[in-house]
């Protein structure tokens, strides 16, 4: 529980980076920026690292901004400095009683962050007194509140007595960008604010909370207690995913209890070490959901600046470029990035009074004794490759719900646990979901070529015409190109390598010189639904449901699923809003589901994909007559073919592809591109990259299918080494894991188990 609430002290997502830095998508060392009507806050500690700041792979945990948690033990136990730093965050972001309370809590290594005065940052409403939280101490003997705020008082003293050193100590940024007062002086404030948060909590200490395990009504705020030897957390709703859904369903929440004079506990949980760290997509973005969910979203400073300009289509020949009309309706759309975007909306979360926990992976599902979910338990943290205790060790939380949201993304593991688990997808639309592997890079090009909102989408040329796929090129703000390659997971050559079939389509003569003369500043990967329409899963468990992308709601025509996620995460909000207040059923999410703009897109949509397993020619004429002719309006529904990983054909049928060596230039080997990446992972844990059967690599995989995974996967995760009798073993290099998914759905013999690991581990996106 200590790594919980010591994350839960300085969680401030929202923290996007300054307008100067925004050419890199890299904010300034030390700087946060606190979300509107919010108060002063301290500055961050010399050397606090603000969000989005250069983080290289491999270059240690203080190079990632993250030293704060390796000093003194995982989470720096004993030193004050580092932990105030807490990645450029603003310990005062939310007011004096936040702010002192959170600070006592890292000092005093207890959370009494929800105690006290609570301001909400965007309501304008103070929350003070008795009933609010339930603490329970780890010892059975003493009195629930009485001995948490005994451990408390006696670190006052000492914050009062460092008071005067703190002057002593040089800012780490400079006079203008502190925000209001000197360092030492905010230290001050901050310190004083401890002391009279800390009073207000014990003035409402004897008061007696409700029992955790009872009914509760709607707005009692999260509780705390312990529940079979991991401590464990109580809301309303928890939502598992900080993406475009779980951030829409958070929102639309609060917005309804405003609306109703209501309150319920919402909490977001993210396994990325920031929110946004870990999304990834091209995008070309239609603002249809989010003008329903912050209609005044132009006003209010949104990552969302560049409006398409022109949109082309081409078909690639090796040394051409084909114009086509384009089949892509982009007038009123933005080329945006996914990853400031979430940062955006989590900001938006925070104000409304969603508590937002970054660097905590969710990684397994509580159910009741009669099978309803109950919410989620966070993975254990300090356990060594052997299966030991580490002495960092910490158990998981428990976070308890009324309503558990899945909002993952794209093959998310709890997910497909309860897809698989409740048959989700036979009482759905009843058809497998099939994937596709997108590889993106952002570079800053040389102005004369940098077209601000310019969006071009190929196909042909470099995948052969059994593979179905294509490009795209994107240019944002700040001479920043987005480019990338998808390609279809049912592809059937096992010597094919997405990877360098992405390096290879860079160097197309249309591409290269686009390219010339400018510096990739990021690289990352993800898969993506294909399914559509065929492939919705019935999207409703016993005591929750599932959203966006992990249920699959991408529109593949458009190349667009980012709206149509938000939108599910809305309407499962509303949903669930029904539920905990008027008693209906979440049945009323599937229902209002299929009566939504989503459903009618996604049925017009349903047979592009599809049309695409009689090879690239008939594809591209059935879509020509889908979209020009019967639009969308045609009798039948086509099916998809054999689930990707059945795809595969043996390596016999096949020869090697032998692809061009990297220049350096243009194209990059694995090593350079993952450093771009900032992906890293705690070295000593349990491989999150598990064998069902560890022996069918070298019996199967090997022989039948030439080692497919050592080139399906765009991190080289995994490699065949010499053992030490020369016979060659898999090798997987977990720590380059981008947390794509792709061998999860793509080993022939489903063989490959993503799980999450500890949290905060994983790529660092910034620009994506």
């Amino acid at each position: 529980m200590e790594q919980f609430q010591k994350k839960i002290a300085y969680r401030r997502p929202g923290a996007i980076s300054t307008r100067a830095g925004r050419q890199r998508g890299l904010g300034a060392p030390g700087v946060g920026v606190p979300p509107a009507g919010a108060g002063g806050g301290a500055p961050a500690w010399p050397g606090g690292t603000g969000v989005g700041a250069p983080r290289a792979a491999g270059a240690g945990a203080a190079a990632r901004g993250r030293g704060w948690r390796r000093a003194g033990g995982r989470w720096g136990r004993g030193r004050v400095g580092p932990r105030v730093a807490a990645r450029g965050r603003l310990v005062g972001a939310r007011g004096a009683g936040a702010a002192g309370a959170r600070l006592t809590a890292s000092w005093g290594g207890r959370w009494s962050g929800r105690l006290g005065a609570r301001r909400r940052v965007g309501g304008g409403r103070t929350r003070t007194g008795a009933g609010q939280t339930a603490i329970s101490s780890n010892d059975p003997n003493t009195k629930p509140n009485n001995c948490h705020f005994a451990s408390i008082l006696p670190c006052l003293p000492c914050l009062l007595l460092l008071t005067p050193h703190f002057s002593k100590i040089p800012s780490a940024r400079a006079p203008e960008s502190r925000g209001g007062g000197g360092f030492a002086e905010q230290m001050h404030r901050a310190i004083r604010a401890a002391a009279a948060a800390a009073g207000r909590a014990l003035s409402s200490a004897t008061a007696s909370p409700s029992p955790p395990h009872g009914p509760r009504a709607p707005g009692w705020a999260a509780t705390r207690w312990l529940c079979s030897g991991r401590e464990a957390l109580s809301y309303d709703v928890v939502i598992v995913g900080a993406g475009p859904a779980g951030l829409a369903a958070a929102i639309r929440l609060k917005q309804l209890c405003r609306a109703a004079d209501a309150d319920l506990s919402v909490c977001v949980l993210e396994k990325g070490s920031e929110v946004g760290a870990h999304v990834l997509s091209g995008n070309v973005f239609e603002p249809r959901a989010l003008d329903e969910l912050i209609p005044k979203w132009r006003q209010e400073d949104a990552p969302i600046r560049v409006p398409v300009s022109s949109d082309k289509f081409w078909l690639l020949t090796k040394n051409r470029a084909w114009t086509l009309p384009s089949p892509f309706d982009n007038k009123g759309n933005y080329v945006i990035s996914l990853s400031q975007l979430v940062r955006w909306m989590a900001t938006k979360a925070e104000e409304l009074g969603v508590e937002v926990y970054p660097g905590f992976a969710a990684s397994e599902i509580l159910y009741d004794e009669n099978q309803i979910v109950t919410g989620v338990a966070t993975n254990d943290v300090g356990i060594a490759k052997d299966g030991t205790k580490r002495e960092t060790f910490q158990p998981g939380v428990e976070l308890r719900g009324r309503i558990t949201l899945l909002a993952e993304g794209c093959r998310g593991s709890l997910s497909e646990k309860i897809i698989r688990n409740h048959k989700l997808r036979e009482r759905g639309q009843g058809q497998h979901q099939t994937y596709a592997l997108g590889i993106k890079e952002i570079w800053e090009i040389e102005e004369g070529k940098h077209e601000p909102g310019s969006v071009i989408h190929t196909v042909g040329w470099p995948l052969d015409k059994k593979t179905y796929g294509g490009s795209f090129l994107y240019h944002l703000d700040d001479r920043q190109l987005a480019i990338g390659l998808v390609v279809a997971l049912n592809y059937r050559n096992p010597f094919l390598s997405p990877y360098d079939e992405f390096q290879k389509f860079k160097q197309h003569p249309a591409v290269r010189k686009l390219l010339e003369g400018g510096t990739a500043i990021q690289y990352g990967a993800r898969t993506l639904n294909e399914g559509g329409f065929q492939s919705i899963p019935y999207p409703v468990f016993p005591g929750g449901a599932i959203i966006g992308c992990s249920a699959g709601f991408l529109n593949v025509p458009k190349i667009k699923g980012t709206h149509t996620a938000m939108k599910s995460g809305m309407l499962a909000a509303e949903a669930t809003f029904k539920a905990l207040i008027e008693g209906s059923s979440m049945e009323l999410y599937w229902e209002n589901l299929k009566k939504s703009w989503i459903w009618e897109e996604l049925h017009k949509a349903r047979n592009y994909r599809p049309a695409f397993e009689y090879g690239f020619i008939p594809g591209m004429g059935l879509s020509a007559l889908e979209r020009y002719i019967f639009k969308g309006k045609t009798p039948y529904t086509l099916k998809h073919g054999k689930p990707d990983h059945e795809a595969t054909d043996a390596a016999n049928m096949h020869a090697p592809i032998q692809y061009p060596k990297p220049d350096g230039q243009i194209t990059f080997d694995v090593p350079t591109s993952l450093y771009r990446s900032n992906t890293n992972h705690e070295h000593d844990q349990p491989p999150h990259l598990r064998l069902r059967d560890p022996t069918l690599p070298e019996k199967v995989n090997l022989p039948v299918y030439a080692g497919p995974e050592s080139r399906y996967c765009p991190a080289r995760v995994y490699e065949y080494v010499s053992d030490e009798k020369g016979d060659p073993k898999l090798h997987i290099n977990a720590q380059n894991c981008l947390h794509c998914k792709a061998c999860d759905i793509k080993d022939p013999k489903q063989n490959i188990e993503w799980t999450v690991p500890e949290g905060g581990g994983g790529p660092g996106y910034t620009v994506m």
